[in-house]
């Protein structure tokens, strides 16, 4: 009996320590994913921005879609350069 007593113990122990466990991983998910919806929008907020001031790219008059596609991909480069 003392075995059997000494194994639940242990059991409830460990479930108790697994299931605080899962709840701050949830915890740590909610909050991970709450600062990730404060940051993005600001982000993308800053990026449109400096879209809108690169004079190359205020018009849409690109023939082919490659070509505004790497001009838009040049202006992030650059606007990492300046930052960093």
């Amino acid at each position: 009996f003392c075995f059997l007593s000494a194994t639940l113990q242990y059991w409830s122990n460990f479930f108790k320590l697994f299931f605080t466990y899962i709840a701050w991983i949830a915890f740590l998910h909610r909050y991970t994913s709450f600062l990730t919806m404060l940051i993005l929008p600001h982000i993308f907020e800053i990026l449109n921005r400096f879209l809108e001031k690169c004079r190359r790219l205020w018009k849409n008059c690109e023939r082919k879609l490659n070509t505004s596609l790497q001009m838009i991909v040049l202006s992030f480069i650059s606007l990492l350069l300046r930052r960093f």
